[in-house]
């Protein structure tokens, strides 16, 4: 109850100051500028994009009465960065800020990185073929989970990802959150339900930690930041040390759009191959269903529009449209526990307006 009368006077203190002083600027802009970060920069708006509708996607963004939670915007079209819109402050151009669940389709991209280069046998393998210590500490009917289940939430562990509920389970952990996650109680056997929740891809923290006998990140650094030309990001961890794996990493909105770019590219990010096109079109085919949407290795898909996307809490997205050539990250107001934020359905609408905003040449 007391978490509820908080969220209710948050709404109400934001809503009383969207009355009294706009949020966003009066300046609308969205001709990139070159940072020289690894984009090729295109200023031809015009040639682009149907400018009426164009400019009405852009009115959206800088609205102080519609979409007034989103920080950012940028669009990429045929591997050139073509628009980004910093309605709140410029300085979200180059700040990391928290993905949430954005981190999720990360641990996809790592984990077929380790795919790739033969750490992980198969996705078929038992989770606790790398984690063996870690057998002592679960059910026996824990102990045939494989990888692809993990990668597709249906691990069976019962754990909850709603806010005050989870920062309590993560304030009990005492020195192992990995021991802590296979301790908890089984909801359903490893396989049989998709359940959306934040214990699965952690899991596939420890085991490729393990399977590459390295630190998490130092290899999310060596063989996707870095490839990437990513520098200026964060992955928060534990107190025991271990990164989370479902919501620990803060990006820039230009280093979301690489992200993007290279899994549109098949893998390929300035001529190198980071990830196989194997794992990616295994990664974004649907394999599951949650909230009503196809869902595939820690990527939500739309399977008739050739769509795939990844999707963080409050309003942090990641959309890849391959038929377009086109690229669209939105980043959104935050507030620590409670869900406002951008809805997947005004992100949507934001994304069939950009889209439809493109000329055909």
């Amino acid at each position: 109850m007391k978490r509820i009368i908080i969220i209710l006077s948050i709404i109400i203190v934001f809503t009383g100051c969207l009355k009294d002083k706009n949020l966003k600027t009066d300046d609308i802009t969205y001709i990139p500028i070159q940072l020289n970060d690894g984009w090729k920069i295109n200023t031809a708006t015009a040639q682009i994009f149907d400018m009426r509708i164009f400019n009405e996607v852009m009115s959206l963004v800088y609205s102080n009465d519609d979409l007034v939670l989103i920080r950012s915007l940028v669009i990429v079209k045929n591997g050139e960065l073509v628009a980004e819109a910093y309605p709140r402050t410029q300085f979200d151009r180059t700040a990391p800020r928290h993905l949430w669940s954005v981190t999720k389709s990360f641990m996809s991209m790592l984990t077929g990185i380790a795919y790739d280069q033969g750490y992980i046998r198969s996705v078929s393998d038992l989770v606790f073929s790398y984690i063996p210590e870690y057998l002592q500490y679960t059910y026996p009917q824990l102990a045939p989970l494989t990888i692809e289940e993990c990668l597709t939430m249906r691990s069976g562990i019962d754990y909850s990802n709603d806010g005050q509920e989870e920062e309590d389970l993560l304030a009990m952990v005492p020195n192992d959150l990995t021991q802590y996650i296979l301790n908890r109680p089984m909801k359903y056997l490893p396989g049989k339900i998709a359940d959306y929740k934040n214990s699965d891809p952690q899991l596939l923290v420890k085991v490729i930690s393990n399977a590459t006998k390295t630190d998490f990140v130092e290899f999310a650094e060596q063989n996707l930041f870095k490839p990437l030309g990513i520098t200026n990001y964060y992955w928060s961890r534990n107190k025991d040390n271990t990164p989370y794996g479902g919501f620990g990493l803060f990006l820039t909105p230009r280093d979301m759009a690489k992200t993007g770019q290279m899994l549109l590219d098949n893998g390929v990010w300035n001529n190198q191959r980071i990830l196989s096109e194997e794992w990616i079109n295994k990664a974004t085919s649907s394999k599951t269903n949650i909230r009503g949407f196809d869902y595939g290795y820690y990527f939500w898909i739309d399977v008739k529009q050739n769509i795939f996307w990844a999707w963080g809490a409050r309003g942090q997205f990641v959309f890849v449209i391959p038929d377009k050539e086109l690229i669209v990250v939105i980043t959104s107001e935050q507030f620590a526990g409670n869900d406002l934020g951008t809805s997947i359905e005004e992100a949507t609408f934001l994304v069939d307006k950009i889209i439809e905003s493109i000329r055909e040449y």
